[in-house]
Order: C-alpha cells, then sequence, then structure tokens
C-alpha cells in the first residue's frame, strides 16, 4: 500500500471531524488521550519510516 492510498482511507474514517482527523492515544492502561494537531506531513513521515512506499 501506497502513503497516497493509506491518506485515502484515513479520510474516510469515522474519526474524521470537519475534514480533520483525531487520533485516540493510549496514554496508560485504561486511559486514552484524543489528539487532532498531527499534519499531514508528520502523518506521511510516520507511515514512510513504517514501510509505506512513496
Amino acid at each position: 500500500m501506497s502513503i497516497r492510498e493509506m491518506m485515502e482511507v484515513m479520510r474516510r474514517d469515522k474519526k474524521v471531524v470537519a475534514g480533520r482527523l483525531h487520533f485516540v492515544i493510549a496514554i496508560q492502561i485504561g486511559a486514552t488521550m484524543t489528539i487532532d494537531d498531527v499534519t499531514e506531513e508528520e502523518l506521511k513521515g510516520v507511515l514512510g519510516r513504517l514501510g509505506l512506499k512513496r
């Protein structure tokens, strides 16, 4: 899967609110945090480091 394909899939996720993707992060056992300030460039960088092709 390419980064472009993954970004398209993520844009259709239920956690997209007003065009912005929200991530639910486990911060400790039984506790989560929602973040929405991840830039598209940061996300593409992480996906690239995980091995997705550009």
